[in-house]
């Protein structure tokens, strides 16, 4: 198991079982770790989320799994020609009644650094697992807030997830 993946399982799920075997085979049982999950709280009428907002950022959500009354979102998003370091990654959950804003986990991603031929993007990566039992039922846009120093960027992507 490479290092990524390692850093992955541990951050947002427990080792419920591990079963050594003989020689250099073994495996390890993972579950989602609900007490990692913390709720969203909602932003109805939340005047500093302007969704006509031009955006000045570079960004990708990479993986979506949803699972009952729980979704895992993973991606990257800097805001151009700012370092990673200082920024603070949200997602904004939007339908048409009501938005959520859920802080996110900062994921290390060096392979960011490599692609564009940087050396300050390496903390742009995000991870976050949502337990949605606290939203209504609905079709969501989901979007990306980063805060950088005096700078805010939001932006909404093409991803929708239903609940």
């Amino acid at each position: 198991m490479n290092k990524k993946t390692q850093e992955f399982l541990d951050r947002n799920l427990i080792l419920t079982k591990d079963s050594s075997f003989k020689g250099n085979c073994f495996a390890k049982l993972y579950e989602l770790d609900v007490n990692k999950i913390q709720y969203v709280n909602e932003s109805n009428n939340d005047k500093s989320i302007n969704l006509n907002t031009q955006s000045n950022s570079t960004k990708n959500i990479e993986f979506i799994y949803q699972k009952d009354k729980n979704i895992f979102i993973e991606g990257w998003a800097f805001i151009n020609n700012l370092s990673s370091s200082n920024s603070q990654i949200e997602l904004l959950l939007i339908s048409d009644n009501n938005t959520f804003k859920v802080s996110t986990n900062k994921v290390n991603r060096d392979d960011i650094n490599a692609y564009f031929k940087s050396n300050n993007l390496n903390e742009s990566g995000f991870s976050k697992l949502i337990n949605l039992s606290q939203i209504p039922k609905g079709s969501y846009k989901i979007g990306v807030k980063i805060l950088n120093g005096n700078t805010i960027d939001i932006s909404i992507t093409d991803k929708i997830i239903n609940i």
